[in-house]
């Protein structure tokens, strides 16, 4: 089990040595708090070669919560209980409310690169780990005061996670599908499509444009 070194010893009032420092090694399983009850609990692993790691801070910077080891690359596991959630909350009075960042640490970024994804995971009906969606965001621009970005939305279709919906940056605007087949926008059950531009005083216009030697179906 995990232990706990303590060195201890007894200076007088200007500081010198008065006994011999003591060292003693104590095996903790658990802390409890002043009640008895448990606090915090370690789990042996044997050969464990990875850890946590926390770090305190300065005035203005994060306090540090990392994984730390021998592995070049150590995941990290939050474990709820049975039906129990993870939440992240911030407790400011503002309007601002709670705000996550994935952020890339990249010290050479480019066009293309994945700066964060999001994976949605379940397991199939043999019991093995399948994706079943996934958010990305990607860089299209990363030119200092001018960036551009892209986000987008996949589901897995035929065991293959397949790209749905882009957040296009250059176009400004929304493309449906990733290219290999058709896409569709249809409103759901007995209900209408609205295509509204909404864009105030000025006079918008819709266009639907085909690509050289397509056509429009309404």
């Amino acid at each position: 089990m995990p232990r706990l070194d303590l060195n201890m010893s007894e200076r007088d009032g200007d500081g010198f040595l008065t006994s011999t420092v003591e060292s003693r090694v104590i095996d903790l399983e658990d802390v409890d708090d002043s009640n008895g009850n448990e606090l915090l609990e370690w789990d042996m692993i044997a050969n464990a070669v990875n850890y946590w790691r926390l770090a305190n801070s300065i005035t203005g910077a994060d306090v540090v919560f990392s994984a730390q080891g021998d592995d070049a690359n150590v995941d990290m596991l939050f474990r709820p209980k049975g039906t129990g959630i993870v939440t992240l909350e911030n407790t400011d009075a503002g309007a601002s409310g709670s705000f996550l960042s994935l952020f890339h640490n990249s010290a050479s970024p480019a066009a293309a690169d994945i700066v964060a994804h999001v994976d949605f995971d379940g397991n199939d009906s043999a019991a093995a780990l399948q994706t079943y969606g996934r958010i990305e965001g990607v860089i299209r621009d990363t030119t200092a005061a001018s960036t551009d970005g892209d986000l987008l939305f996949y589901v897995a279709r035929a065991n293959a996670i397949t790209l749905q919906m882009t957040l296009d940056s250059d176009l400004n605007g929304v493309i449906l599908g990733d290219a290999a087949g058709a896409a569709r926008l249809r409103s759901n059950g007995p209900t209408n499509l609205t295509i509204d531009t909404q864009s105030g005083t000025a006079s918008p216009v819709i266009t639907l444009t085909a690509a050289a030697g397509g056509g429009i179906t309404v």
